[in-house]
């Protein structure tokens, strides 16, 4: 967490239990399956190869049936934006001249409360905001990162862990920012075996099945390294974390990440930037850079934009 930052009470309800022990043991066998079956080599015939995903997919659907009930509430982001846009300014954001509103299909962007004009500056976001891998060094996570393997080599990874582990902590600094995040995302790991089923006899099915198989890899690897590693024993994780959490993290990161300079501008480090990754992408010119002597990322209008209207950037730019 930042440094002498004022801490800020969650506005989420964090009545959650810990699971009980006979269910403790029914998960214990089911994840010990997961593993199993994910860490030995995939079949070369895609039917095969089909079948062993379903049978994966069943055991992750108990999974998730006895861990629903010991779930705490993902966000509920329509409830927060007030707070989360008082904080963002408290803590040194300059968006003055941008709101945040309601777009089609219950999606939320970055609209335009001034005339901009072309290569105006209209947001800036502190370094002190933004959760990065190496924040989470500095974070509880920090003893595990340094004894697991997984996490030295996947910094994503080390991303979507920091946010849970924030996220569980109703003190976490980022709170107001973890409030207004989405509760359910588009990706792949969100999609059921019948609709997988409509990608057949297109290579998205093999890509897509590989990315399932290695996130309930990385979920039943973590769940066990929570329950038995002594690094990471004492974490919030041990007691809260699932396979829908899980999910839900890395659809966060894998929609939001970016990359943001170290403070020496040397190398560049795994991000979640608030505020700035309401901002919808599209095609065009870079309008995003980081001022390395203020110590913030500056976000340029790609063109002249009216009153009302969506202020849009380049995804990725930071890579």
């Amino acid at each position: 967490m930042a440094k002498n930052k004022k801490k800020h009470k969650s506005a989420l309800n964090f009545r959650g239990k810990k699971i009980l022990p006979q269910a403790r043991i029914q998960l214990n066998e089911l994840v010990d399956q997961v593993l199993q079956k994910c860490t030995t080599l995939a079949p070369q015939n895609p039917k095969q190869e089909w079948e062993e995903y379903r049978e994966i997919s069943k055991i992750l659907q108990k999974i998730c049936t006895i861990e629903k009930e010991y779930m705490l509430p993902l966000p509920v982001r329509q409830n927060h934006w007030e707070g989360f846009l008082a904080w963002c300014k408290q803590h040194g954001t300059q968006s003055d001249k941008v709101t945040i509103q309601p777009l089609d299909k219950e999606e939320y962007g970055i609209v335009a409360k001034s005339e901009l004009k072309e290569g105006e500056v209209f947001l800036t976001v502190p370094r002190d905001l933004i959760m990065s891998t190496t924040t989470a060094q500095k974070s509880k996570l920090g003893p595990l990162l340094e004894k697991d393997a997984i996490l030295q080599e996947m910094p994503n990874v080390v991303l979507a862990l920091h946010l849970l582990l924030e996220y569980f902590d109703p003190e976490s600094f980022w709170q107001p920012y973890l409030s207004i995040l989405p509760a359910e995302y588009n990706t792949s790991l969100y999609f059921t075996c019948e609709e997988l089923e409509e990608l057949q006899g297109s290579p998205a099915l093999e890509e897509t099945v590989k990315t399932s198989r290695n996130i309930a890899r990385q979920y039943a690897h973590f769940y066990k390294t929570f329950q038995s590693n002594p690094a990471a024993k004492s974490l919030l994780l041990k007691d809260f974390f699932t396979y829908d959490f899980y999910r839900w993290a890395v659809s966060t990161v894998m929609t939001r990440q970016n990359s943001v300079p170290t403070p020496d501008g040397a190398s560049r480090i795994q991000a979640l930037i608030p505020l700035w990754d309401m901002c919808n992408h599209v095609n065009g010119i870079v309008s995003t850079d980081f001022n390395i002597e203020k110590n913030q990322l500056e976000c340029f209008a790609m063109k002249n934009v009216n009153v009302g209207e969506q202020v849009n950037h380049i995804f990725n730019l930071l890579y």
